[in-house]
Formats: C-alpha cells, structure tokens, sequence
C-alpha cells in the first residue's frame, strides 16, 4: 500500500510539473552574446549575459531608438576588430533583429538598417551599452 501511495504522489507531481508552461508571468529579458569573428579575443571571446532589469532594458531600447542614422559614403572610424553583439530580446522588441559593433564606427544594426553608435553621435548609447556589460546598473 506504501508503494501504491507513493507512486501516485511521484506521478502526480510528474503531470502537475509537465503541466505548468515556464514562459507564464515571466517578464521581458535581453540576452547579450559577443561574437569575435577575427579570434582576437582568445579565451576573453565566448560572453553571454542575460539583463532582467526592466528598467535597464526599456532604457537601452529608447537609446537604440533615438539613434541617428549611419551617414551615407566614406566616413573614418577608429580600428574595428570585428567584435559585436547580438541583441536578442525576449517579450519586448523581440520583432527586431540587433547588432552593435563594438569597435570601428560603432555601428548599430537594426532589422538591416545601420545607425551611428559612436559618441557623441550616438546620445549616450555606447556608455549605457557598457555598463549593461560590465554589469553595472544606470
């Protein structure tokens, strides 16, 4: 009888866990992945994060988009290793696809259009983005 009554518990601990759909009441997240195409980076290259902070994340969209577009011909940027990061965000601007180069012109790619990243151009975007990666709250 012992055997009986603990299988059913185990079972119905089983279907009630099967049951519940994890994405229920979870709020937006941004997840932060670096690409280093060029490998210069070594060990330093493989980075993840995740930002929970609601706050944090509604304030880098606003950034993102009030940027300037990238001007058209030539333009001179500093050295551009090839280092960026995919954007992905989950429950909130999740219908666009965002890259920022993290050297060079600092370019901002969103949904294939490119926009100026670079300060001062880029209204306190590069420095917000920083601090999100170092872990920092604004």
């Amino acid at each position: 009888m012992k055997k009986m009554s603990f299988f059913c518990c185990v079972s119905a601990i089983l279907l009630l866990s099967a049951c519940t759909d994890p994405k229920i009441n979870q709020g937006p997240t941004l997840t932060i992945e670096r690409h280093d195409p060029l490998h210069k980076m070594g060990d330093q290259a493989v980075f993840i994060q995740t930002i929970e902070d609601i706050k944090q994340i509604e304030k880098l969209i606003q950034l993102i988009n009030d940027l300037p577009e990238f001007p058209e011909g030539m333009q001179h940027c500093p050295l551009d290793n090839g280092v960026n990061y995919d954007l992905k965000f989950n429950h909130i601007y999740s219908e666009n696809e965002v890259n920022v180069k993290a050297t060079g012109c600092q370019g901002v790619r969103v949904n294939n259009k490119e926009y100026w990243g670079l300060e001062p151009q880029g209204n306190g975007f590069g420095p917000f983005f920083q601090s999100l990666l170092k872990g920092e709250s604004r």
